[in-house]
């Protein structure tokens, strides 16, 4: 195991290398969170890259349709995003998110961060000095 600081960066540079969205989700599956830093940008951008090429693919704008691959993809990884996200990366999804009103999982995503960021912004402000 490497140390925390590496972690993160090591974790980025791995997933970038991974061919497939079967084995992207494998790797990604193995990476404990908190996701954060490089880690969280680099599926940040995994995440906005699935997007545009699913809105590409449907007029719409949507995912491809419920049942293709890319709207699968999308829901696995938002799943796996949303257990392991930092919630500070919630300001970030909502611009995905109203770029691709459509997208179910996205929305989840976007509201439980979302929820999560003002929770942990609420316990700070609490706390006593």
């Amino acid at each position: 195991m490497l140390p925390e600081p590496e972690r993160d960066a090591a974790a980025a540079d791995l997933i970038r290398w991974v061919d497939g969205k079967v084995d992207l989700l494998r790797v990604l599956d193995r990476i404990p969170g908190p996701w954060i830093g490089t880690l969280a940008d680099t599926v940040l951008g995994i995440l906005a890259e699935a997007l545009r090429r699913g809105a590409a693919a449907e007029p719409a704008g949507g995912a491809g349709g419920p049942h293709s691959d890319t709207a699968r993809f999308l829901a696995q990884l938002c799943r796996l995003a949303d257990e392991r996200l930092t919630p500070h990366i919630a300001p970030r999804l909502d611009e995905l998110s109203r770029r691709h009103p459509g997208c179910w999982p996205l929305t989840e995503l976007t509201e439980t961060l979302r929820f999560r960021h003002d929770m942990v912004r609420e316990l700070v402000q609490r706390e006593p000095t």
